[in-house]
């Protein structure tokens, strides 16, 4: 028996248990599941009507789920009909729950029916599910430049909205599709591209635990063609309310079309990164997380791991080669490989960060707005895009994501000060998103900043675009 949110998670089989600390993933509170009982039968077994019954209890309330089929042959895992399967409301997935499962004949037939299979072999069993919250929050952002604007219509979003919720390891996706941003000109470069989402975050005053994704018609977008050779790009960032972390959960992603409703995957791909993970080993992917347990020789390259399933679609997929639909096998999304699901690996790891960034909306911690130079820099380019921002976060602090070897300095005229430098990796291209905090004291017109060390460049912090000046509250 197993449970799916989005991949299997074993429960049990045999009437014995499986540990809850032995699970690929967290079970996830309020998300809806889809439970499975599959079976093999013994030689001799006589087609006849099976009954089974699945018992959630919850605060002393008591939900009853019966699913009945003519068995005649073993269950196929790759066919939902086949087993005894029960898709439940997230509503009875709680951190209290308690299930059983047993089967019963229909006529008298069969097994004792005094005795029937069942999970556990009596009683119940607490589900051991993960409290949440988990919100997925996601603003999309419609890029209009130099004139080319995109297909947004209603099938558009839902296709879009569809596949975000299938594939969020949260209980609830919350997505706002933001007005067109307006630009007469062509998009100059990849970095001005994060200039705007950081001005979308600033105007639309938007929490450190929202992400923004802007899409962009390539037929006349954007200025440079050899800088746009990208289907998405995105900062890959901790998990932090430090302005660095919180400017890195933004991404872009070339509508295919001119239409958002065409480029899911690459949409949730660089959603991933903005979670904070790495490429999986397929494809050529730059920057490959070596600790990704599904490689060959033992795994097809950048496997799934477990069967996944898609809450929305009522879709299934299967780690084993040969089983795909459109190719051999199913792929991590974070990989160069189609077609593509989540593995348990990253699926967990998705559902963690989503835990993290759900509890700040309780958080009383003072959100200030903090000021940074960031540079924007490339292998070998000692001239990097500056930008001086103003992000609504916690002060910086603590040591991670702190760049080693590059030291940051503050010239004033007379006297230089030294600051620290924290990085955010750019998903493609070996880009990386260098922060300097930034004093309110610093003269913007009269101060430069100067990087030393493995990388080395300087401005005049007068010539550095600005974005943001004062902002509310926005815990």
């Amino acid at each position: 028996m197993d449970i799916n949110q989005g991949v299997s998670i074993a429960l049990g089989g045999d009437g014995e248990l499986a540990p809850p600390s032995e699970r690929v993933a967290p079970i996830l509170e309020g998300r809806a599941a889809l439970f499975r009982a599959h079976f093999e039968l013994d030689p001799g077994f006589s087609s006849r009507e099976i009954l089974a019954r699945l018992i959630l209890t919850n605060d002393d309330a008591t939900e009853t789920f019966d699913d009945q089929q003519l068995v005649d042959s073993d269950s196929d895992p790759l066919e939902v009909d086949s087993t005894f399967s029960f898709l439940i409301d997230g509503e009875h997935i709680r951190p209290d729950t308690t299930f059983s499962l047993e089967l019963l004949e229909t006529d008298g037939g069969g097994t004792d029916p005094s005795e029937p299979p069942r999970l556990p072999e009596e009683g119940a069993a607490e589900l051991t599910v993960d409290p949440g919250p988990r919100e997925f929050k996601v603003v999309f952002v419609p890029g209009h430049f130099n004139g080319t604007t995109l297909t947004i219509t209603d099938e558009s979003k839902q296709r879009l909205e569809d596949a975000l919720m299938g594939a969020s390891s949260v209980e609830t996706v919350s997505i706002t599709w933001r007005d067109p941003y307006e630009q007469s000109g062509q998009l100059e470069s990849t970095e001005a591209g994060f200039d705007v989402m950081d001005e979308v975050r600033e105007s639309d005053g938007l929490a450190p635990n929202h992400y923004v994704q802007m899409f962009l018609n390539r037929d006349g977008c954007c200025n440079d063609a050899d800088d746009f050779q990208w289907s998405g790009i995105g900062g890959v960032p901790g998990d932090g309310m430090t302005g660095w972390a919180v400017s890195g959960r933004a991404s872009m992603v070339m509508a295919r079309d001119g239409d958002p409703g065409n480029s899911t995957g690459t949409a949730i791909h660089e959603l991933g990164h903005n979670q904070g993970l790495s490429h999986a080993p397929c494809g050529g992917a730059a920057g490959p997380d070596e600790n990704y347990p599904y490689q060959e020789p033992d795994f097809p390259q950048a496997g799934i791991g477990v069967q996944g399933y898609n809450l929305v679609s009522g879709r299934l997929y299967d780690p084993a080669p040969g089983s795909a639909q459109g190719g051999d096998y199913y792929a991590d999304f974070m990989s160069y490989c189609w077609p593509y699901w989540w593995s348990d690996y990253n699926w967990a790891k998705n559902a963690v960060r989503a835990k993290t960034l759900s509890s700040w909306d309780r958080s009383t911690r003072e959100l200030t707005a903090q000021r940074f130079v960031r540079a924007v820099v490339r292998p070998g380019d000692s001239t990097p895009h500056w930008t001086v921002l103003r992000v609504h976060a916690v002060p910086a602090e603590g040591s991670a994501q702190r760049l080693a070897g590059t030291t940051a300095y503050i010239d004033h005229g007379a006297a230089k000060t030294p600051a620290p430098v924290f990085a955010v990796d750019l998903s493609e291209g070996d880009r990386r998103m260098l922060f300097v905090p930034l004093d309110d004291a610093v003269d913007l017109e009269t101060a430069a900043l100067e990087l030393a060390g493995s990388f080395r460049a300087r401005t005049r912090l007068r010539d550095v675009r600005r974005i943001g000046g004062p902002v509310a509250d926005r815990r």
